[in-house]
Parts: structure tokens; C-alpha cells; sequence
């Protein structure tokens, strides 16, 4: 496809944009593979874009046909209701893959010769390349749910489609506690053993982090926090590790601004909002009589619902291993992070194999305007400069105006008045408590921040993306997949969320 042809596919198509941080090479292995999620899906998933500015807020834009992501999940469906056994068939394969990737890291250590580092960095490559061919499968965050089921249950009882969707959520939310709210009841039980602990909480106060690990159960806690989520304060772009030391750095800070009492009333607090969850499911049973397709319905849902929360930690842990590598690489070759970063694939195995590195002029290129075109069987096209940000104006030309979501979490009232901050990176900006956070999708990194907001707004999402789990097990309001709040809503503004309709008013600039 040459650039005339990119630019008529551009205008000629309505696509999913979705914006974060990434490096260029994790973006190229998992796109190449959107690009032929065919092989295991049976669906063309087309050409799949991404525009890159390391100078912007948004980094990283994923652009990808709107049409192709609903015809993939919408054919998962359909399978589901031939033989209801295709779904968890598929959710199989994929999490095998994700343990071929946990035992190729296994390996690793922190004595490794260079020849195994890039040995384990390119097994795991080599698996998750396939592996993303998988998720590709689920780039729809459960929106199907809301096209294929939560619709029958707006006809069938009568309601809106916001009173239907939230039958629908509350009927198939999991029976199991979202990781990222199980990570931070997990991490208040570590505080709250040192405030039960006044020795202990006394070497805390005064650093003495040393002394602390001595201790059998304190070591327990940390050791079984750091087996669950090693891969917690990582992203799309840099591995971040986890260690006793950095727990009890966050430990300390929590403390300093908590008291047990407080601690044990967050505590109290999630458990209560599952429980309430699971309370109100099991009541909605009861209540409602569904029918045999209705059950089979609500179950797609609640597995839907599960594997992308799934899918999500299988992402992390493996983008975990492979920037844990990728740092290693970048030092072998005394080559800067953020240069490595925006290597293509060909070229990162080409620096280990023959220690060949991209030259300067092509590095200082890349770091600013890159528009990426991905297709099947076709060597990736780069795109810089100009013409890379003429091809994302073209997208964003067809952006929606009107500023309207669906409400994945009423958090128990009606309507909702804030002051927007809007966040791309989670690590360059100061979000204040009690502020309506605004993003494109929220992710792991995102979760503090959610904690202090008074209410969510995304940009993407469906009824099973993380934005929408992690609100409903908050009680937080949230409404997701406005498609254009981070270009309409700015720093500062206030506006009214309507958690009946999902509209969203900017009162003041």
C-alpha cells in the first residue's frame, strides 16, 4: 500500500484509536501480528497503524479499523453459540503460550552471559509473536457484549441501554477479585502488619530497610507480593522492578499519611464493594428467571469479562521480561534506553547478533513524527515527519464531536460535577485527589490514580476493559469509550458527567 493508498483507506474507514506510551519494537512485533490474527481467527484484521511522537503527550497513537475489531469479536460469538466449548478452546491456546513465555524467563538471572540474554530475549519474542495473534481477539475490551447481548436484554425487559448494560454487568461480573484491586488489598495488609507493629514501624520511620527483611513474616509478605506482582509498576514502554526495598519505600509513604484506622477501613471497603457485587448477582438470579440463552448469554459475558483481565496481566508480565532483557541489550551496546526504543524488530536482532546499530541521523528521525503501516505479509512501512502527521490528522478528521460514553460504574449517584485532568503518562503528571481523571484507556500503571479520582473518562473501552472492572469494584463513576474526550476536554475544565446517559457537559473552561 503506497501513501496514496494509505490515505484513501484513512479516509474511507472509521477506526479505533487508542493512545499510551510504547516502544517502537513491542508495537511492531504485536501489529505485525494484528495485521494476521487471520491464522487463528479466520477474520482479515487489514492493514493495522500507529503513529508515534516522542515529543507529544500521547507518544504513541494504535489506529486500527473499527469494523475489523467488531468482526472478530462478533464472530468469537457466534462460534460461542454453535459450541459454546470454542471459547474457552481458544482462551487455552493463548494461556499456554503465556506459560511457554513464563518458562523461556525462567531461565534468566541476573549471571547470565550475553549469549543467553539475547538467546531468552528472542525465544520469548519468538513465542509472543504468536501470542498476539490471540489478543488481537479481545482489542474490542467486551464491547461485543454490549452489541450481542446487552441489546437483547434492553428488548426483552424494556429498559434503556445504560439500565440494560448494568443488568447485563452486574449479571456476568466474576466471581473472582480483579487482580488490580486483590494487588492493593494485598499491599494494606503489608501496612497494616507495621502499624500493628510499633518495633517494626519504628525501623520503618528510620529506613532501616535492612534490618526489617531480617524479620521471617515481614519477608514472607514481601516475598508473596513480589511472586504476584513483579510485573505491577511496569508499562508499554519500560519494565519497572520490584523489590523489598521499594515495597517498603511505598509502604512508608502510606503510612505517613494513614492511620490503621484508615488503612483498615480501605480494607473493610473493598471487601465490601466485592461482596456487594457478588450480592447483588446473586440476587439478580434469583430475582430474573433467565432463559437457557439467556444463561448461555451472560456466561460469554462473564468470561469475556475474565480473559481480558487475564489478558491483561499476561501482557504485562511479558512486556516485563522483555524490557528486563531490552535494558540488558541496551547496555551490552552502551546504546541509550530511549534510542533502543525506537529500533525496529530487524534491527534489534541485527545490534545482537552482529552488533550492528542504527545510525544517528535515522535515530533523531524516529524520535520525533513516525507513522507505522502494518500488513500482512508485507514488510512494515515507516512513514516521518510531515506526511506522518498529515496521515494522523486524516484519522483524527473523523473524530465524533458529541461527548458521550457508555457508564460502565454509576458510583451510586445520578450525576457527577468535576475538574478535569487529562493524563498520557501516568509518571510525568501530578494528579490531585478529587479530580475527574480523563485518558485515553486506563491501565495497571493507572490504578493509583483511579483510587483518588472522582470519576473516570475514557477515550476507548467496552463493558470488559480495565476501566470498567476496576470502577465497578471501586464503586467509582466511570464512563468509557467517548472516543474523543482527551481531544475535547482539557486540563482545568469542569464538567458534569450524567451517570443515567452517559453524557458529559463542560460547565466551565
Amino acid at each position: 500500500m503506497n501513501k496514496k493508498g494509505v490515505i484513501k483507506y484513512l479516509q474511507n474507514n472509521e477506526f479505533n484509536i487508542q493512545k499510551a506510551f510504547a516502544t517502537y519494537t513491542i508495537v511492531e512485533v504485536a501489529f505485525e501480528n494484528y495485521a494476521k490474527t487471520d491464522i487463528i481467527n479466520g477474520i482479515e484484521f487489514g492493514p493495522v497503524f500507529a503513529y508515534f511522537d516522542f515529543s507529544d503527550r500521547y507518544p504513541f497513537y494504535q489506529i486500527i479499523r473499527q469494523d475489523a475489531i467488531s468482526g472478530i469479536s462478533d464472530k468469537l460469538y457466534a462460534d460461542f453459540l454453535k459450541n459454546q466449548k470454542s471459547l474457552d478452546r481458544v482462551f487455552n491456546q493463548s494461556r499456554k503460550l503465556t506459560k511457554k513465555i513464563d518458562q523461556a524467563w525462567k531461565i534468566y538471572d541476573k549471571n547470565n552471559s550475553q549469549e543467553e540474554i539475547f538467546s531468552i530475549f528472542l525465544k520469548i519474542l519468538e513465542i509472543a509473536s504468536t501470542w498476539w495473534q490471540f489478543a488481537a481477539i479481545l482489542e474490542d475490551k467486551g464491547d461485543v457484549i454490549n452489541r450481542k447481548i446487552v441489546s437483547k436484554f434492553q428488548g426483552k425487559y424494556k429498559l434503556s441501554s445504560t439500565d440494560a448494560g448494568d443488568l447485563v454487568m452486574k449479571l456476568s461480573h466474576p466471581s473472582e477479585m480483579a487482580i488490580y484491586t486483590e494487588e492493593r488489598r494485598q499491599f494494606l495488609n503489608i501496612c497494616q502488619y507495621f502499624l500493628n507493629k510499633s518495633k517494626q514501624k519504628e525501623r520503618l520511620l528510620k529506613n532501616k530497610y535492612e534490618e526489617i527483611v531480617q524479620d521471617g513474616k515481614i519477608s514472607e509478605l514481601l516475598k508473596q507480593y513480589e511472586k504476584d506482582f513483579f510485573w505491577f509498576k511496569s508499562d508499554f514502554y519500560k519494565a519497572v522492578k520490584i523489590t523489598d526495598f521499594g515495597i517498603l519505600a511505598d509502604v512508608l509513604r502510606e503510612i505517613k499519611t494513614k492511620t490503621s484506622v484508615q488503612i483498615k477501613n480501605e480494607i473493610k471497603e473493598i471487601d465490601k464493594n466485592f461482596k456487594e457485587l457478588l450480592k447483588e448477582k446473586q440476587k439478580l438470579r434469583k430475582k430474573i428467571k433467565l432463559s437457557k440463552e439467556e444463561l448461555k448469554d451472560i456466561y460469554f459475558a462473564e468470561r469475556i469479562i475474565y480473559w481480558t483481565d487475564q489478558r491483561k496481566i499476561e501482557m504485562m508480565k511479558q512486556l516485563y521480561y522483555i524490557y528486563v532483557l531490552f535494558e540488558e541489550i541496551a547496555k551490552s551496546f552502551n546504546i541509550k534506553y530511549r534510542d533502543l526504543a525506537v529500533y525496529t524488530l530487524d534491527e534489534v536482532c541485527l545490534l545482537i547478533r552482529k552488533g550492528i546499530k542504527v545510525n544517528k541521523i535515522n535515530l533523531k528521525k524516529r524520535h520525533n513524527s513516525m507513522f507505522i503501516v502494518c500488513e500482512k505479509n508485507k514488510k512494515t512501512q515507516i512513514i516521518y515527519g510531515n506526511e506522518a502527521r498529515k496521515l494522523l490528522a486524516v484519522v483524527q478528521s473523523a473524530t465524533h464531536k458529541e461527548l458521550k460514553g457508555m457508564v460502565a460504574s454509576g458510583g451510586g449517584a445520578q450525576k457527577i460535577r468535576g475538574k478535569v485532568c487529562v493524563v498520557s503518562n501516568p509518571e510525568k503528571i501530578n494528579f490531585n485527589e478529587g479530580e475527574v481523571l480523563v485518558t485515553s484507556m486506563t491501565r495497571v500503571e493507572f490504578v493509583p490514580m483511579m483510587r483518588k479520582a472522582k470519576a473516570i473518562i475514557t477515550d476507548e473501552g467496552g463493558i470488559a476493559c480495565h476501566a470498567a472492572i476496576v470502577s465497578r469494584e471501586m464503586n467509582k463513576p466511570a464512563i468509557i469509550g467517548t472516543k474523543n474526550a482527551t481531544r475535547i476536554l482539557k486540563d482545568g475544565d469542569i464538567v458534569e458527567m450524567n451517570m443515567q446517559t452517559g453524557e458529559i457537559r463542560i460547565i466551565k473552561k
